[in-house]
């Protein structure tokens, strides 16, 4: 399937609003759909609140090649809508398909599916089926809808 830029921001549009058992549809300061220069689309969409986190969000990151979604980075983090928060301090975990020919990644067989497991932690990785925005929503909807916490010991293999 060919996709561009605006095809994506649509298709997130649509699974934003499609899925109100997973997002807060009473924050639309935090929603945040946009492209960024002419391969990426970003996003932040606005989860409901979790038991144990509070106030989190899906970030989206997508880099479009060719007419192809080349990369991609869904993190589910803390949100930063009442107070700025580092990279580290916001990060519980994150699905990406994007290859790390750099050390350290280069000895690491989990190219280019792979699950950042650790909380507060983007380095370590481990394989992952997870290869879709779906996937991820899907995953994330069992959190929101249980309440239940994310643990570095969950994998998606």
């Amino acid at each position: 399937m060919k996709i561009n830029q605006n095809d994506r921001i649509q298709h997130i549009q649509r699974l934003f609003e499609s899925n109100p058992d997973v997002f807060d549809f009473n924050k639309p300061e935090v929603l945040e759909i946009s492209a960024k220069g002419s391969k990426r689309v970003t996003a932040v969409l606005p989860l409901l609140h979790h038991d144990v986190y509070g106030e989190t969000v899906l970030f989206i990151n997508e880099k479009i090649e060719n007419e192809d979604l080349k990369e991609f980075r869904y993190g589910w983090e803390l949100s930063q809508r009442q107070r700025k928060l580092g990279v580290s301090s916001r990060f519980l975990t994150a699905f990406d398909k994007q290859h790390k020919p750099e050390p350290p990644y280069n000895n690491i067989s989990t190219d280019p599916y792979h699950h950042h497991y650790e909380i507060g932690n983007k380095v370590l990785r481990t394989e992952t089926f997870v290869q879709s925005l779906e996937d991820v929503i899907t995953i994330l909807r069992d959190y929101i809808i249980s309440g239940d916490p994310y643990h570095s010991n969950h994998r998606f293999i």
